[in-house]
C-alpha cells in the first residue's frame, strides 16, 4: 500500500506512474476496472460468477474517453443493477499480463471500494450469476486478490473462512 491508501497488487506506484506518464500506453495496454461492493453491516462481499475467471468482483473494460471511476460504476449497474457511487481514489491497482482477449497484454486493473446495501435487489447478466458472500465464507474458484483485498478491508478480522 502507498501513503495515498491504494493495495498496489503484482506492481508498484512507480510502474503504474510510468504507465500512465507514457503516451500511446492506453492503446497497446488495457485498462479494466472493478467494483469492490462491500456491505459493512453484514460483512458481505458482491461477487460475478464469471465464466472465466469464476468468482470475481463486478467489472470490465474502460471505454473510450471514460473514466476508470465512470467505468467502475457503469459495470456495477451492467453486471449486477445496482447503482453505486466510488469515491475518486482507487482502493487497488493491480498488473497482469494476458486476458481471454488479448493474451499477451498486460493488463492495468484499477479497483474502487463502493460500499452497498446487501439487500438491494440483484440483477444479473445471463450465464454470469450475481450474489453476496460472507467474508467468512467465500467461493471458489475465486480470483486471487479477493482475499488480500478483503483482509486488508475488515482489518484481518475475517473469522473461520469456510470455503464453498
Amino acid at each position: 500500500m502507498d501513503a495515498s491508501g491504494t493495495l498496489f497488487l503484482n506492481t508498484t506506484a512507480e510502474s503504474f506512474e510510468r504507465f500512465l506518464d507514457e503516451p500511446g500506453m492506453w492503446e497497446v495496454e488495457h485498462v479494466a476496472v472493478i467494483a469492490w461492493v462491500i456491505d459493512p453491516v453484514t460483512r458481505s462481499i458482491l461477487l460475478v460468477d464469471h465464466r472465466l475467471h469464476g468468482w470475481s468482483c463486478p467489472g470490465g473494460h474502460v471505454d473510450d474517453g471514460e473514466s476508470p471511476q465512470a467505468a467502475a460504476e457503469r459495470e456495477l449497474l451492467e453486471e449486477t443493477g445496482i447503482v453505486g457511487s466510488s469515491p475518486s481514489h482507487p482502493l487497488t491497482i493491480s498488473r497482469s499480463v494476458g486476458c481471454a482477449r488479448h493474451p499477451s497484454a498486460t493488463h492495468w486493473t484499477i479497483g474502487f471500494h463502493i460500499d452497498a446495501d446487501s439487500s438491494t435487489a440483484l440483477t444479473s447478466e445471463p450465464d454470469q450469476p450475481v450474489r453476496w458472500w460472507p467474508i467468512d465464507q467465500l467461493p471458489n474458484p475465486r480470483t486471487s486478490d479477493i482475499d488480500r483485498v478483503v483482509d486488508h478491508l475488515v482489518g484481518g478480522q475475517r473469522g473461520t473462512r469456510r470455503d464453498s
